[in-house]
């Protein structure tokens, strides 16, 4: 979301033209306006404040419009109250190989639809923030379907792939492109090898696990975090 589609929406909500919100909060008549139509796309200081007065929501929210991110609007017992939402893409497989505009994932032998690549997620920022650990921008998400990964992932969870960090040592669980599909495997370095090469291993031992050379992969990111339906 940009300040202009944040602001638009805030005014529709609040029941106001640009003008009637401007001089609520104490700005020149022409600021909001000036917003809509693009021709100021931040606000900082004393505006800022006076911009957050007229809209009827916080600055925080305000900065987070113009991160990027989605100032959402819940239900309160008391009214109406904005949380932040960020949205997270799925991974984008056409730069990785551009004569996709689809993506399989592979499961073990199975091989099964994922979102495609313009299908986004909204997440809270809190969530981000606090289990996540990572930039909004800096994150894939995509939905597991099969049983490769159990018990560490179920078929349903949705998981979240921080792309910043793609070294596999430690070894952990990532997505990587394997030349054929997207893959969500656990990857180890097998040590004093003459080629770097990586083990490529499913949680379930139904699966076996194989060995291959780095170069021959590429590491999307690591999972950093998960979604799931098991209780």
């Amino acid at each position: 979301m940009s300040l202009k589609s944040f602001v638009e929406q805030r005014l529709k909500d609040i029941g106001r033209g640009p003008s009637e919100a401007a001089k609520a909060g104490g700005l020149t008549s022409n600021f909001i306006t000036d917003i809509i139509y693009d021709r100021k796309r931040s606000v900082r200081g004393e505006n800022l404040q006076k911009l957050a007065q007229a809209l009827q929501c916080s600055t925080a929210n305000i900065i987070a419009a113009m991160n990027g991110e989605i100032p959402f609007i819940i239900a309160t017992p008391n009214g109406t109250a904005l949380t932040t939402m960020a949205t997270i893409r799925t991974i984008d497989v056409p730069t990785i190989a551009p004569h996709l505009l689809n993506f399989t994932l592979n499961d073990g032998d199975e091989r099964f639809s994922s979102p495609n690549s313009e299908q986004n997620w909204d997440v809270p920022m809190k969530f981000i923030r606090n289990t996540l650990r990572a930039a909004p921008s800096d994150l894939r998400v995509v939905e597991v379907q099969g049983d490769s990964m159990m018990p560490s992932l179920y078929d349903g969870d949705l998981v979240f792939i921080n792309t910043q960090h793609i070294s596999p040592s430690p070894s952990g669980i990532f997505a990587i492109w394997d030349g054929v599909g997207v893959v969500v495997k656990r990857v180890e370095i097998v040590p004093q090898h003459v080629r770097p090469t990586v083990n490529i291993i499913s949680d379930n031992k139904n699966y076996a696990a194989h060995e291959v050379p780095i170069a021959d992969i590429q590491i999307i990111g690591r999972v950093c975090g998960k979604v799931t339906t098991q209780v």
